[in-house]
């Protein structure tokens, strides 16, 4: 979606994306969409697969068959959750995959990322420093070591 009008063509698709939902369903969500960036972010993810589908920057670190995995496809904070296990342990991990897809594994990175940046900015009121050091954290965290194989 290119910047040229963005603002009525942002609402397009919104409504095109959620004119199925009944109306009181459909005005709740707008509610809650209008509340914040994050909470918008979370209900537009048909926003981001339309802005990064085609990006030209994931031939850098990507973009070919070996990059290609599972997605969970709306990835964000609140799509992570702990789980019993038949062996007592309790597991971690992400959750809701209503929107799981083959796809090149950035853009689950990229859209969690997203999250952490709005979520530290709404709800831990983080300064940009500690949002970096966070990110970098996420990074460490979802990315191999140079060298390691994934």
């Amino acid at each position: 979606m290119t910047g040229h009008n963005r603002p009525q063509r942002v609402i397009e698709a919104t409504q095109q994306a959620n004119n199925t939902l009944p109306t009181a369903t459909r005005q709740a969500k707008y509610a809650k969409m209008a509340a914040s960036p994050y909470r918008f972010f979370r209900g537009s993810n048909h926003l981001y697969w339309n802005d990064v589908w085609h990006d030209w920057r994931f031939a850098l670190f990507g973009g070919w068959p070996e990059t290609q995995t599972w997605l969970q496809g709306d990835a964000h904070g609140y799509n992570f959750g702990a789980y019993g296990h038949h062996d007592d342990q309790v597991r971690y991990g992400m959750d809701d995959f209503d929107d799981a897809l083959i796809g090149d594994y950035q853009y689950d990175l990229w859209r969690l990322a997203i999250s952490v940046v709005l979520d530290a900015r709404e709800n831990a009121e983080l300064d940009p420093k500690a949002i970096d050091k966070a990110l970098k954290k996420v990074n460490k965290g979802l990315l191999p070591n140079p060298g390691e194989s994934c």
